[in-house]
């Protein structure tokens, strides 16, 4: 006998899901974006709930080990990105867990300086006309930056949840009104005022119906290596120095987005019953 196939379909029994919460603003994705969103919002006396997959504040600034906030001046010398990110460099500064050229440093061009500052990824891409010069850029150790993070979103009084999955929004009137999640908990339903879609991948806002562009690109892997000695790493290459000593960034990945000459195949349609 042959095997039957198996159904195209399961039906799912009707069920209610459970309003678990009820909070003014509800974040998607605990990464970089997500994170500061969080904290700007509960400091300006929001009740926030955020929202992430996994069991770490950061995503790919962390998890990713990208771990070089490059070029926070505007290449004269003036510092041009500050606010909550210069913060979490300050918190991280103060347990050593960063590393940075000092402002008077800061658009110098000694071949020298370009040199050391090279070694530790913290001079990049092609350089401008007259060459390249020392820029603000930073450093930071991937556990130092989640434990800031962690701090900064305890100190605002941001309620998280890890583990935890965003999986489809409830639309009412062109408005989200509450989004499903699901985690050990079960399914559950947060209702909220204004959903900020930091996911990465604009999962909520395509979800809820909203127009959207598709780009694929290649993907990029970071890692470390340890017990590696300092004199390995060369003026420019693809090693760098961390913060902590004993480690090296190897920022390994894709160098070009993927050629769209073809177009991206839509979406299947369903099967009939």
């Amino acid at each position: 006998m042959t095997a039957e196939p198996p159904p195209r379909f399961v039906d799912l029994p009707n069920s209610l899901v459970p309003v678990t919460s009820a909070v003014d603003v509800l974040i998607v994705g605990g990464g970089s974006a997500g994170f500061s969103a969080a904290v700007a919002a509960a400091r300006n006396g929001a009740e926030v709930l955020l929202l992430e997959r996994f069991s770490y504040i950061g995503g790919l600034a962390t998890g990713g080990l990208i771990i070089l906030l490059l070029t926070m001046d505007d290449g004269a010398g003036r510092q041009a990105v500050g606010g909550l990110c210069q913060e979490i460099v300050g918190r991280m500064e103060r347990r050593n867990a960063v590393y940075y050229p000092p402002r008077e440093q800061w658009n110098d061009p000694d071949s020298k300086l370009i040199d050391h500052y090279s070694q530790w990824g913290l001079v990049w891409g092609s350089p401008a006309p007259g060459g390249h010069r020392v820029r603000y850029s930073v450093a930071f150790d991937a556990h130092e930056f989640i434990y800031a993070a962690d701090q900064m979103l305890k100190e605002a009084g941001v309620r998280v949840l890890y583990q935890t999955w965003a999986c489809e929004p409830v639309v009412d009137n062109g408005s989200v009104k509450a989004i499903v999640i699901q985690n050990k908990a079960g399914r559950q339903a947060i209702a909220t005022k204004v959903v900020i879609d930091a996911t990465g991948d604009g999962d909520i806002f395509a979800g809820a119906g909203e127009s959207f562009e598709l780009e694929r690109v290649h993907p990029w892997l970071w890692f470390e290596l340890a017990n590696v000695e300092a004199a390995a790493v060369p003026g420019r290459g693809l090693f760098f120095h961390t913060p902590g000593g004993g480690r090296v960034l190897v920022p390994w990945g894709g160098e070009a987005r993927v050629d769209l000459q073809h177009p991206v195949p839509k979406p299947a349609t369903a099967l009939p019953r």
